[in-house]
């Protein structure tokens, strides 16, 4: 990690974090996309754009009140150095406190001991950090299986200071406000083994190829 004369970490040319530009197409479009592609899957299907409820409330409980706001994608660099992996460790919070300042992050990443109290996905970097002051507002969730029944366990992390990662990590960035969202209502589905989040990415992924594209302002 470099440190400026500042003092700040992370405030130089090389940063441990790549920002992709995204192309943002309209929730018409979208939409649009969705209904024309999950057609032929579901005995019925209606797409339609809605106000985003408040994400910081049951049955949701996120950092953020929406995923609205000057979005973008993090997605962070694999360290470099020759040590091995469930040791090449950052932390979120030193990251995102200086770096994505008044930013609601969500997104996935790995944890591991000692780091962390379990081996598992962090599958929802759920937090908030706020402008001037280095406040993180944790409210994350790790996903492992716990040893001897393999049984799947969720564990809330609210440590602000609790939040250390492996050498990957994508991440959705926004401002946390409120808008409008694409609604998806299904029945009937016609396939088999698969849920209606994957059938939705495929869809999108048909149009849409490995474009960088995010919905949300």
């Amino acid at each position: 990690m470099a440190a400026a004369p500042n003092g700040d970490a992370y405030t130089t040319d090389v940063l441990p974090y790549r920002v992709y530009p995204l192309e943002t197409p309209t929730l018409l479009e979208v939409a649009e996309v969705l209904q024309n592609g999950m057609q032929p899957l579901f005995q019925r299907v209606n797409v339609d754009i809605a106000s985003c409820p408040n994400l910081s409330t049951a049955p949701y409980n996120l950092a953020g009140v929406g995923l609205g706001g000057y979005t973008s994608m993090v997605k962070f660099l694999p360290l470099e150095e020759n040590v091995p992996w469930n040791q090449k460790t950052r932390d979120f919070r030193e990251i995102f406190t200086t770096s994505c300042r008044d930013a609601f992050v969500i997104g996935a990443s790995y944890a591991t001991k000692p780091s962390m109290p379990y081996y598992g996905h962090v599958r929802v970097i759920n937090i908030f950090t706020f402008l001037y002051v280095k406040i993180l507002l944790n409210e994350s969730r790790l996903i492992f299986a716990e040893r001897g029944n393999g049984q799947t366990r969720i564990e809330k992390l609210t440590d602000p200071n609790q939040m250390k990662y492996t050498n990957k990590g994508i991440f959705f960035v926004s401002e946390g406000r409120g808008g409008h969202v694409i609604r998806v209502r299904a029945k009937g589905r016609k396939t088999i083994n698969t849920d209606i989040i994957t059938l939705m990415q495929m869809v999108l992924y048909e149009k849409y190829g490995n474009d960088n594209k995010f919905v949300g302002k």
